[in-house]
């Protein structure tokens, strides 16, 4: 038939997930290595027997799945402060839609209290998150006021 015809001059190609699994788990340093000896191989056994080329690869990328091989974690995953800055704007902005009227004079009390901007800041941040809990900011106590 007209397929098998064109099969033969096909060259033969590995499991595709079994090479995605390879690629996904093999550390960068020896990937190149481990998967062109390992197509190298499939190659060699497929014109023998097909099927059983492609069972022997499966196995052998099973096999390289060792501790020597696997991907180190990552444990930190860098964050991006633009992304966090414009959550944080997102929510005070809904904030300011659902709770107008808190929320402005909770901002305006805050402004006004503060003596340093590093306090105004903290106000405004206290003035967003009124509308998720009912704590009003309160300035902090003047130290020669109590004596």
């Amino acid at each position: 038939m007209w397929f098998q015809r064109n099969l033969k001059h096909m060259k033969p190609s590995p499991p595709k997930r079994a090479l995605q699994f390879l690629r996904w788990f093999c550390r960068e340093d020896y990937i190149e290595e481990i998967e062109g000896d390992l197509t190298e191989i499939f190659e060699r056994q497929y014109a023998a027997s097909p099927r059983k080329a492609r069972l022997r690869f499966i196995w052998n990328v099973i096999r390289y799945f060792r501790p020597e091989f696997i991907k180190a974690l990552r444990l930190f995953y860098p964050v991006n402060p633009l992304i966090m800055i414009r959550h944080n704007l997102l929510i005070a902005y809904r904030n300011f839609l659902r709770y107008k009227g808190s929320f402005l004079i909770n901002a305006s009390r805050g402004i006004m209290y503060a003596d340093e901007p590093r306090e105004a800041a903290l106000a405004l941040r206290e003035a967003i998150n009124a509308g998720r809990r009912s704590v009003a900011y309160r300035p902090p106590a003047d130290p020669a006021a109590e004596d």
